[in-house]
């Protein structure tokens, strides 16, 4: 499993222009056609069409900053790039259906701590491997909070490390030696400030405790010693 993040940006029906239609030729005009789309799907939309979903996914980014009042968020600063597109990438022997690739899709925003995000994922069926992209709203449709993709790349390569494994064959070696332990936080679904919050508050209290069971048979002999020598006295 290959996760592949693009650069941010700020047009969500150019997002739909390349990604909803063929390839461009190298001097052609831009295609209308739509072979290589194999399928389409929604989350968090009203909208199921794919065009009118990246429609309602700019409304979203549009109202971001009367989302945060009405949530009761500080104002910040508005999104200026909004757009985020993720791939994720099978081998070409993998052989996954539409219900899995949806499946690894959700899983993969769950573990990044996005799902809550509004996300279109269009499937392409125009290379040997099979691959998915997702176009995803960075502004969160209630919070209007631009969601946190701090060290994404790293993260996302856990993921597709942990996807592998869980599938019983790991195929990018030098992504073990890589990511391996570069980045050790699970966010299980909740914002990565939150998650390292509480990453820092169970080492703490995990040291407290390895500490006390430390010092607990150390008391005990110093109390023994003592016990001794007052007999002795």
């Amino acid at each position: 499993m290959l996760p592949n993040i693009s650069s941010n940006g700020r047009s969500f029906r150019g997002a739909g222009a390349y990604y909803l239609h063929d390839k461009a030729g190298q001097d052609g005009p831009k295609p209308t056609t739509s072979e290589r789309v194999a399928w389409t799907a929604t989350r968090n939309l009203a909208q199921e069409d794919p065009g009118q979903a990246l429609d309602e996914m700019w409304h979203t980014a549009e109202d971001g900053m009367r989302l945060r009042r009405e949530a009761g968020q500080r104002s910040g600063t508005r999104c200026e790039a909004p757009v985020k597109t993720i791939s994720l990438a099978w081998a070409p022997h993998q052989s996954p259906t539409r219900a899995q690739m949806e499946a690894t899709a959700d899983h993969y925003l769950r573990y990044m701590g996005w799902h809550e995000h509004q996300a279109l994922y269009v499937a392409h069926n125009d290379t040997a491997h099979p691959h998915l992209h997702i176009v995803l709203n960075k502004v969160h449709p209630e919070t209007g909070l631009t969601l946190n993709d701090w060290k994404d790349w790293e993260r996302s390569q856990r993921w597709g490390l942990q996807i592998e494994r869980e599938q019983g064959a790991v195929l990018c070696l030098a992504r073990v030696e890589k990511y391996e332990h570069a980045f050790d936080l699970q966010t299980n679904g909740l914002p990565y400030p939150y998650a390292k919050l509480a990453q820092e508050q169970d080492r703490a209290f995990a040291s407290a405790e390895q500490f006390m069971a430390a010092q607990a048979p150390a008391e005990k002999d110093l109390l023994a010693q003592r016990h001794q020598e007052e007999r002795e006295a």
